[in-house]
């Protein structure tokens, strides 16, 4: 299994859990990508509907502690905690237009729609990757320090809920790598 699919699931501190699951996020992505370059729909569909269980999961979780940080908590933050609320929203929205793009295509794809979606979800894959590094440059550092009892109650969530969905899907993933294995051949 890619390594970037594995976590540690003894670790229990927000901050590499967090970028952990971040990691497991984008290569979710990237083998919804690699499965439509083969020209299989109905894998790339099941990839991405992986990665956005986890999305959502992930955004639920870090929206309910977000909207219980005060003001004066986030004052010395990079970012206030309005900023990642507004880019999970966003990031949410770009995932249900790839998704109702991906379900419209139809078997067997050109080549040149491939090249087009993979391209229409270049500004998908930066924002997320822009929203991670801010989470995990700014946002996951500060928080501990103002909102301990906060992070302390995420983490546990964290572990729990994420764990449970990472674990959930596990079976799914390993079925879907061994199709596309497949295909690599």
């Amino acid at each position: 299994m890619n390594t970037s699919l594995q976590i540690d699931l003894q670790q229990t501190a927000a901050a590499p859990l967090v970028a952990a699951y971040h990691r497991y996020m984008d290569e979710l992505l990237v083998l919804q990508q690699e499965s439509l370059v083969a020209g299989e729909l109905s894998l790339a569909l099941d990839f991405w509907q992986l990665h956005v269980a986890m999305l959502r999961c992930h955004a639920e979780i870090e929206d309910r502690y977000l909207e219980q940080v005060s003001a004066e908590q986030q004052a010395s933050w990079r970012w206030p905690a309005t900023l990642y609320l507004a880019e999970h929203r966003k990031i949410l929205q770009f995932a249900e237009r790839v998704e109702a793009r991906l379900s419209a295509m139809q078997a067997p794809l050109a080549l040149r729609q491939i090249v087009e979606e993979i391209d229409k979800q270049r500004s998908y894959k930066n924002l997320l990757e822009h929203h991670e590094e801010r989470e995990e440059i700014a946002l996951l550092l500060e928080m501990p320090k103002t909102a301990a009892v906060l992070t302390a109650a995420l983490e546990r969530d964290i572990v729990s809920q994420w764990t449970q969905l990472y674990q959930a899907q596990q079976p799914s993933l390993a079925s879907l790598q061994q199709r596309l294995q497949r295909l690599r051949r």
